[in-house]
């Protein structure tokens, strides 16, 4: 993952098409909805209700693509410390 680039909402859409997953299935899965899965791949988080839930959705969102390893969420979650 760290040769991908820059831990964000790029990456994590990059990372989605590459596992052939849509928004659409991912957020079925997940329960993530539409807009905070949209709002997370365009680095938009600031329409997300809390820190917390962010976290929750990076974990589950990398979890459903198979990768669970919490040094990639807490670099992610880290980029968008204030």
């Amino acid at each position: 993952i760290d040769s991908c680039g820059e831990p964000g909402g790029a990456l994590l859409k990059e990372l989605r098409e590459a596992s052939g997953v849509t928004m659409e299935e991912l957020g079925a899965r997940t329960k993530i909805l539409y807009a905070h899965l949209a709002a997370i791949e365009s680095d938009g988080i600031g329409s997300l209700p809390s820190p917390v839930y962010f976290r929750g959705f990076i974990t589950a969102y990398l979890g459903y693509l198979g990768i669970h390893r919490d040094e990639v969420v807490e670099k992610i979650v880290e980029r968008y410390r204030d």
